[in-house]
């Protein structure tokens, strides 16, 4: 412990010496934290403990997304730590989350635990919606923008290009991290469930219960993350058992954007269409709770019986201790996704551009419901004529 404040305070008096004496006058952008972490050869925590106190005594000031500069003497105002502020509303930092939707069962635990996290730093939580739409998505960013949050969280709508308006947001070093997805090959901070992982042991169940004809329901993967990644778990778990997957197997929603329990005749009836063109298949992976119940409405609209009939896994969906029926799934850590995300974002508050790319991955659960049971006798198991997948990819 002797040794870190020596360090520190090493970094700091250097630093306060240069100001002092005029080497670095007032405006002008010290060096990066990363810059003084190879000149003195410490840490970040010690680089950002010695910024710290030079803020303290309003010698910098810290700007998120910028750097730090030596303080005006008429910038008082601007250099108090805006993570230490705890007096009027009009001073606390206020953080912009945005959400596709708020009546999803995935999503409205991320939106508590955040507000209380938020809080807890004496911040104030700005909720936004999307709408599954990228442009209401720019739109609230935007807005949120307006109004002057400090940070943002985003829960990205699904797409094979994401907007625009976050891609500038990061490179200008505005303080901003995704939840549930990431942009593949841009180093975006971002806290994610691991869906591969998670949809390999949610298809093992059904490979277990004696399935071997299993379909695949999700909207088009265009690349987004999430959806990619929970196919290549569900891939790799019929590969593992040497099972096949048919093209005909894969059931793409068209334009299936819509709010909780929001169904029509038209997507019972695909779905319906869909089942009657692949008999032999008695159980399916939907990539969400809101398709699985689509799913489980065509089912019983062809007099089938799920799980006696036909089975279904999929992720999100009530949680593990619910008292009604629930399907069987991957429920993601809700909590623990929004504490990384707000830790992420009032680190980088802290820290400014020079904040590493911060990559998060939690575990999900498998829950057993009552939506999954081993093969019905009467169900015919024959194979497919169809195109197989894994020979294709193969």
């Amino acid at each position: 412990m002797a040794n870190r404040r020596v360090l520190y305070q090493t970094v700091y008096r250097h630093l306060k010496q240069q100001i002092e004496s005029g080497q670095l006058q007032a405006g002008e952008k010290l060096a990066t934290e990363r810059e003084i972490m190879e000149t003195f050869g410490v840490s970040r925590v010690t680089t950002t403990r010695a910024l710290q106190l030079l803020q303290s005594e309003k010698l910098i000031v810290r700007q998120p997304g910028r750097g730090s500069y030596v303080a005006h003497e008429d910038e008082s105002d601007l250099r108090a730590d805006p993570m230490q502020s705890q007096g009027s509303a009009s001073d606390a930092v206020v953080i912009g989350f945005v959400a596709p939707f708020l009546q999803y069962s995935f999503g409205p635990s991320i939106l508590a635990t955040m507000e209380e996290e938020v809080n807890r730093k004496h911040g104030v939580l700005a909720v936004m919606c999307s709408y599954g739409s990228q442009a209401k998505e720019e739109d609230a960013i935007k807005r949120l923008l307006d109004v002057g949050v400090k940070g943002l969280v985003v829960f990205p709508v699904n797409g094979e290009y994401y907007n625009p308006v976050i891609l500038q947001l990061h490179l200008q070093g505005f303080p901003l991290v995704l939840v549930d997805k990431f942009l593949p090959g841009i180093p975006l901070s971002h806290v994610t469930t691991n869906n591969r992982q998670a949809a390999q042991l949610l298809t093992q169940e059904l490979v277990d219960l004696g399935h071997r004809h299993i379909g695949y329901f999700s909207p088009k993967l265009d690349g987004t993350s999430t959806l990619s990644e929970r196919h290549e778990g569900f891939l790799a778990a019929l590969t593992d058992a040497g099972i096949p997957f048919f093209a005909e197997y894969f059931i793409e929603p068209i334009g299936w954007v819509s709010p909780m329990g929001s169904q029509d005749e038209r997507q019972i009836q695909e779905l319906e269409d869909w089942l009657d063109r692949n008999p032999q298949i008695t159980a399916a992976f939907a990539s969400d709770d809101q398709l699985a119940q689509c799913l489980l409405a065509a089912v019983r609209h062809k007099g089938l019986e799920v799980p006696q009939d036909f089975s279904i896994v999929c992720f999100d969906g009530p949680p593990s201790n619910s008292l009604f029926w629930a399907f069987t799934s991957a429920l993601q850590d809700e909590p623990a996704l929004a504490r990384h995300a707000t830790r992420i974002v009032f680190a980088k508050l802290q820290t400014g551009s020079e904040q590493e790319t911060a990559a998060v991955e939690v575990p999900a659960k498998i829950h057993r419901g009552q939506s999954t049971a081993t093969v019905p006798t009467s169900r015919p198991l024959a194979c497919s004529p169809g195109n197989n997948i894994l020979d294709e990819e193969a």
